[in-house]
């Protein structure tokens, strides 16, 4: 895709010779025209015309948004027959649009993002007031807030490769040296500017410039020659599990589910549960299959169960929601697309709900308890990431 043509060093202004009236009426009659045109277009591409205002959420939810306005670059907000799962702030990135989905109020506000210039992965996340996509270093990155047009990041994260930090309002730059992982800056993403603290990783244990794995309590995995480290600001700890020729399941609230076998062993293979920063196990979930297409999962706030890749007999990927206790899966298997990408799975902040995207681009909401599954309807384009914020204290 090409960006947008730049503007010339200097610009010659023309003055244009006196029109008629009735010429200058013509013009004026064929400007009103497009510009309709214009706003039909975006507000048909996500979710037509809706007259009706949102319903006003309760206090405990983010704001009302804003009305539904037809300008370029502000959102499309229209009422959704949403299940009411709760305190639910749900974010997406479509195919062109980062929409919020509030399930208590009914309502999902979209809005327009440039298409990016990359095909590799995506860090997609929000902060307290909106979400960001930022791709790998070389393309642009963009802020999307809750109220105010889209805006490209700036400062250190105008290109650069990031992972989340444990405040959803920081990321971590990577830094590179030659073909290695370097130190990792702290970042605000509202400002693009460093706060001064930084993730220093050891010398010889490195990650592969393709391979940046967070460890989804907002720090590193790094494995090298080395060995293989969970690094943190208090230093690296060293892991029991060899990642390297291990496969990371799912991360998240300081837990790590690892399968002890090579990402492209087809069998299913023994798993370990470890806790972080130091890898203290704490249970061993079974058998599970180590897929090398498919990005790690993500483990409950709680701790107690997982979204995992798993293979099918025919070697198709799909979603299963875990126990990390027993090894027991909950409810039915959820086909997704073999080029998933990382980040599109994500839980509630309480646990309660758990969402993926599906194949074929759409949103899935899994009960924990139960693990039954139910599609959610929201007339976007294909989905790619999701994620949840949690809601505001009192």
């Amino acid at each position: 895709m090409t960006r947008p043509g730049e503007r010339p060093e200097s610009e010659e202004l023309l003055v244009p010779a006196r029109v008629p009236r009735r010429r200058q009426l013509w013009y004026v009659a064929i400007a009103l025209l497009a510009a309709g045109a214009l706003a039909a277009g975006l507000v048909n591409r996500y979710g037509g015309h809706h007259d009706a205002a949102p319903t006003q959420p309760s206090t405990s939810h983010a704001p009302r948004p804003p009305a539904p306005s037809t300008a370029v670059n502000s959102p499309t907000v229209r009422t959704l027959a949403l299940p009411d799962l709760g305190d639910v702030q749900l974010f997406v990135r479509a195919d062109g649009a980062v929409a919020e989905l509030n399930f208590a109020a009914g309502w999902i506000r979209a809005n327009a993002v440039p298409a990016l210039q990359v095909s590799g992965p995506v860090t997609f996340g929000v902060t307290a007031d909106g979400a960001f996509v930022r791709p790998a270093a070389g393309a642009p990155g963009y802020y999307v807030p809750d109220v105010g047009p889209v805006r490209p990041l700036g400062g250190a994260l105008a290109d650069a490769t990031v992972l989340p930090a444990p405040d959803p309002g920081d990321v971590w730059t990577i830094g590179y040296r030659t073909d290695w992982m370097a130190n990792l800056h702290l970042v605000r993403v509202l400002t693009g500017s460093r706060t001064g603290q930084l993730l220093l990783v050891p010398p010889r244990v490195g990650v592969m410039v393709q391979h940046p794995l967070p460890d989804g309590s907002g720090y590193l995995l790094a494995t090298g020659s080395g060995g293989s480290f969970d690094v943190r600001p208090d230093g690296a700890h060293r892991l029991p599990a060899d990642l390297a020729s291990s496969t990371v399941l799912a991360s998240g609230s300081d837990r790590l589910l690892v399968a002890t076998c090579a990402p492209r062993s087809p069998r299913a293979c023994p798993a370990q549960l470890l806790r972080l920063p130091n890898g203290h196990r704490l249970a061993s979930p079974g058998r599970l299959t180590a897929t090398a297409a498919q990005p790690a999962g993500v483990i409950s706030p709680d701790g107690r169960t997982a979204l995992v890749y798993q293979a099918t007999a025919a070697g198709l990927p799909e979603v299963r929601l875990l126990d990390l206790a027993t090894g027991r899966f909950r409810g039915a298997a959820i086909a997704v697309d073999p080029d998933v990408q990382p980040g599109a799975l994500a839980y509630a902040p309480d646990g309660r709900w758990a969402f993926a995207v599906s194949a074929g681009g759409r949103l899935t909401a899994i009960n924990v308890a139960t693990g039954l599954a139910q599609p959610i309807q929201v007339n976007l384009p294909h989905l790619y990431q999701v994620t949840a914020r949690a809601p505001a204290q009192p």
